[in-house]
């Protein structure tokens, strides 16, 4: 559960503070507008690599399947969400226009399968840890 608050909701709190200063401010506070830049890819790339760092840190050899396939599947988030960002930002930078609709959408996708990975990597882990 300490996982759940100091992971994803420390993690996200910078968003909802930069969408609680649009909405002050009178500015376009809508999904794209606030997750539009590609924030939530970040998000998921930590949280991704902290879980694959707990699974490779294993010192037992006790669930090495699942622990195989989960660190796999948080590297292919990361890696994915880390060059979606630095392609997102960059286009932003050069001031090329983007859909940031369909980026907002997508990093939330990203973010909700790193998590459900995340999830699954914590049980390995605590299972690992009760033997």
């Amino acid at each position: 559960m300490r996982w759940l608050l100091y992971g994803i909701v420390l993690a996200v709190l910078p968003i909802a503070v930069n969408w609680v200063s649009l909405m002050t401010r009178g500015l376009d506070a809508s999904f794209s507008a606030v997750l539009g830049g590609g924030e939530l890819l970040l998000v998921s790339a930590v949280l991704g690599a902290t879980a694959a760092g707990d699974l490779m840190g294993a010192r037992t050899r006790r669930f090495i399947v699942f622990r195989t396939v989960l660190t796999g599947g948080n590297l292919i988030l990361i890696v994915f969400a880390s060059l979606w960002f630095a392609d997102t930002t960059a286009v932003l930078r050069a001031g090329t226009d983007i859909d940031r609709g369909f980026v907002a959408l997508g990093s939330l996708v990203v973010l909700v399968s790193e998590i459900v990975v995340c999830a699954c990597s914590f049980l390995v882990t605590r299972l690992e840890d009760k033997r």
